[in-house]
């Protein structure tokens, strides 16, 4: 990254390109990255097959060829799918009735007294009632959707650590620990102390310190993404030693994938903060240290003066 910012500010200024060191070797990490990213795409293009598990819109599709034949592990997939089909239609019964009783319940509520001690025997009894058959949807539909998250957990060894599920499951994790990061800087820039003399100084000052919440907040989202994706690759591995160490690998990339932006944004303001003279100079500015030697040859040239008494 830091060759890259180089070779920009070259391109825009050639003046710029003495002032810089040479371009050292810090692309290399960058390329291994991309490297192993292709890897792991071939790899996945390779080992995986999605005839049998994902459809071209991305939705799971388990339709086949009859003449054609199954291996084991297609043939698993196939039949803990149609039993996860079964499964969720089971349970789609069991979530309408658990919503049907919330809304009694809740009816049956505001119906009564609001304090228990003024209700009558009649208003308590519909109450206890109304809370039991509550209590008995929620049961029944916790059952019904704690069997379709088994059968899911079980598909999931099957699919593997490169397959798209996996991916599609990572980018939602993605989305939710940078929604942390954001939290973190709105309230951040919410209880921020400012002093502005006019409402665009304000409004200024409020989106630096949103900036600024992000910088100081990324760290905290990527912690979230490495606690939430080990669970998730894990429970894509299947406890085989050469998958292990795929899903090893697999995980770190995707955690250097999700602390790139940070890196960039590290790097750029090292490259800024290490050479910032040279690109103001490049642009035609003064540096800081030119302005250090015009203000000490202004005082030399003042105390050469002569002095004159009256």
């Amino acid at each position: 990254h830091l060759s890259f910012f180089r070779a920009s500010f070259s391109l825009v200024n050639p003046r710029f390109r003495p002032a810089l060191k040479p371009a050292n070797m810090t692309t290399r990490p960058v390329l291994c990255l991309f490297a192993l990213l292709l890897l792991l795409a071939a790899a996945s293009e390779a080992t995986y097959s999605p005839r049998s598990d994902t459809a071209a819109d991305g939705s799971d599709d388990y339709s086949h060829d009859e003449g054609l034949p199954l291996s084991v592990r297609d043939a698993k997939i196939l039949e803990l799918l149609r039993r996860r089909d079964v499964l969720e239609s089971t349970a789609m019964p069991a979530v309408e009735a658990f919503a049907v009783a919330q809304k009694h319940h809740s009816d049956v509520e505001a119906s009564v007294p609001w304090l228990s001690w003024s209700r009558n025997a009649e208003d308590k009894a519909r109450v206890r009632k109304a809370e039991a058959e509550l209590a008995e949807a929620r049961v029944a539909m916790e059952t019904a959707v704690q069997a379709v998250h088994n059968v899911e957990l079980q598909l999931k060894p099957l699919y593997g650590v490169t397959s798209p599920q996996l991916y599609r499951e990572q980018r939602q994790q993605a989305k939710r620990s940078l929604q942390v990061v954001k939290d973190y800087a709105w309230w951040h820039s919410l209880f921020a102390r400012y002093r502005a003399e006019s409402l665009s100084e304000l409004l200024l000052q409020i989106v630096l310190q949103y900036v600024v919440g992000l910088v100081m907040g990324y760290p905290i989202g990527f912690l979230h993404f490495m606690w939430k994706d080990a669970w998730l690759v894990a429970q894509y591995s299947d406890g085989a030693l050469g998958t292990r160490a795929l899903a090893l690998g697999y995980y770190l990339l995707s955690c250097a994938v999700f602390l790139l932006p940070l890196v960039v944004l590290v790097g750029g303001f090292y490259v800024v903060v290490k050479n910032g003279d040279g690109i103001v100079r490049a642009f035609g500015g003064r540096s800081q240290g030119s302005w250090e030697a015009d203000v000490a040859a202004q005082r030399r040239r003042i105390a050469q003066r002569p002095h004159y008494k009256y």
